[in-house]
């Protein structure tokens, strides 16, 4: 008897021990689709909230998660997931799979993704503000300048024009632009902003430099890619034109042979 009682008592207080601690979060998404394209999640959440509070779960509704649209800069793309608290709540949710929402049948399924993938645009800037140091080793491996010539070619620059352009004028970002440039182009590109620093806004100097450099860079492409058209095009009327020389060698054989025949 007495163990008995023991082992009783035992699991009683295990029981309220395990009580006392809060158990993990454990989230139920479910997918929400044929939404109207204007939808907001102050649209979603108050009508998820009407209709699970009958059911006693109003506030099981964790988070709601738009397809484009909300913070972002992307229309909204008909479709959201929603995260529940409770199993109960996603399972009650359901139920209204086709029910009108803001006019509009409303599609309500399961979703398997355990966990939100964040848009490339919200990773993009995230990186940007860490410093993404992998970042930058991609572009030193695409490097046609070393970072010492660059240094260099804007030390240069600077001392020659006059005190118009001062070295703290071309920041990391210019530099590291210019880099990844043939050297004649970098060259040219720093020219055209020494002629050009005199003129430049004092709060925007930066971003002026970057065009500055931008569009020697697209003027440099634009006449390879001229040049090499050209060079194709050359290729392929020497290839016509030897070709149309050879059938008339054939054309002028065979009338030779013609004329032997007769």
């Amino acid at each position: 008897k007495g163990k008995g009682k023991g082992k009783g008592k035992g699991d009683g207080e295990d029981a309220e021990g395990a009580g006392e601690k809060k158990p993990p979060l454990d989230l139920t998404t479910l997918f929400f689709g044929q939404m109207p394209f204007d939808t907001k999640v102050e649209d979603i959440v108050p009508w998820l909230k009407t209709i699970l509070k009958r059911e006693g779960c109003a506030g099981d509704v964790h988070a709601v998660r738009l397809a484009g649209g909300g913070a972002s800069n992307k229309k909204f793309k008909g479709f959201a997931f929603v995260d529940f608290t409770s199993r109960k709540a996603a399972k009650k949710c359901r139920k209204f799979h086709g029910t009108m929402f803001r006019g509009r049948k409303v599609s309500i399924e399961k979703c398997s993704r355990a966990e939100f993938t964040e848009a490339k645009t919200v990773k993009a800037h995230k990186a940007a503000a860490a410093g993404e140091e992998g970042g930058e080793k991609k572009k030193q491996l695409k490097q046609l300048i070393d970072s010492d010539t660059i240094a260099t070619m804007v030390t240069e620059a600077c001392a020659s024009s006059a005190g118009a352009l001062a070295e703290s004028d071309v920041d990391a970002t210019l530099k590291s632009f210019l880099s990844l440039l043939p050297k004649d182009v970098a060259a040219a590109a720093l020219k055209a902003i020494k002629k050009q620093a005199p003129k430049a806004p004092a709060a925007t100097k930066a971003r002026y430099f970057m065009g500055i450099v931008k569009k020697t860079s697209k003027a440099y492409w634009d006449r390879s890619e001229a040049k090499r058209t050209r060079e194709t095009a050359a290729k392929e009327g020497a290839k016509e034109g030897t070709g149309g020389a050879g059938e008339g060698a054939n054309g002028a054989g065979g009338k030779g042979k013609a004329g032997g025949g007769a």
